[in-house]
């Protein structure tokens, strides 16, 4: 879907602005909800470690939504062009940072048992099989939300500002980048998988959050994301 948009001139003009906006964003969601659920998990005496999980999965940005967007309201300008490529982007940084805290967490609950060189073989591999194949009953779902619009929202503007990107860019560019459900699912189910054996009170914690987030956040983000296109002057 996000091929049929893509052109390559458009994403070459943005060129090194593209990349650091992409990246201020993206780790910054990772910083900002690993911390915070840092200290939440610290208070909660909650291993600490799983915090970065939450992180890992919080910076990535699920493209169809604002996709759907797009060609529904044929939207177009500065926006749209940063947001497209962007989206795909975000989601490779977001695979090799997830891919990262996965084998680290890995080897914490495994108590030692995996060998430091498994580390970056489950960092590569699944990217690598990727290019051949084409109250937690809420507290933990506010508080996730609630830093991973932060986390996007600043650090998207932040990027686009120093960059020098539009000004409708730096305004408007981090609530299109609020949806994400379909791959938050996809990482909530890799690391509860390494979680469920050893762990399965925190993969029970992380799937609960995760799940009531994504239906939570899907409602909020794709009615952000439409307002920041309305925002942004660039619905026809």
């Amino acid at each position: 879907m996000l091929g049929t948009e893509l052109i390559f001139w458009k994403i070459r003009s943005y060129g090194k602005a593209l990349i650091i906006t992409t990246l201020t964003q993206s780790l910054g969601t990772f910083f900002v909800v690993s911390m915070v659920f840092a200290l939440v998990f610290w208070i909660q005496k909650v291993p600490v470690y799983l915090a970065f999980a939450f992180g890992g999965i919080a910076l990535a940005t699920a493209p169809a939504p604002a996709l759907s967007i797009v060609q529904e309201f044929r939207t177009h300008g500065p926006v749209t062009d940063t947001l497209l490529p962007m989206a795909v982007l975000d989601d490779i940084v977001g695979i090799a940072v997830f891919f990262t805290v996965n084998a680290c967490i890995a080897r914490a609950v495994s108590g030692g048992s995996v060998p430091l060189y498994m580390i970056p073989v489950m960092i590569f591999l699944p990217i690598g099989i990727g290019l051949v194949m084409g109250y937690p009953a809420g507290l933990y779902t506010f508080v996730y939300i609630a830093a991973r619009a932060f986390g996007k929202y600043f650090g998207a503007r932040f990027g686009a500002t120093v960059t020098h990107m539009p000004k409708t860019v730096c305004r408007y560019l981090g609530l299109t980048l609020l949806p994400h459900s379909g791959v938050s699912l996809v990482f909530t189910g890799i690391i509860c998988s390494v979680l469920q054996a050893s762990e399965p009170k925190l993969a029970a914690i992380v799937q609960g959050t995760i799940a009531a987030a994504a239906v939570i956040n899907e409602i909020i983000a794709v009615i952000a994301a439409k307002k920041g296109f309305e925002l942004a002057g660039e619905i026809s």
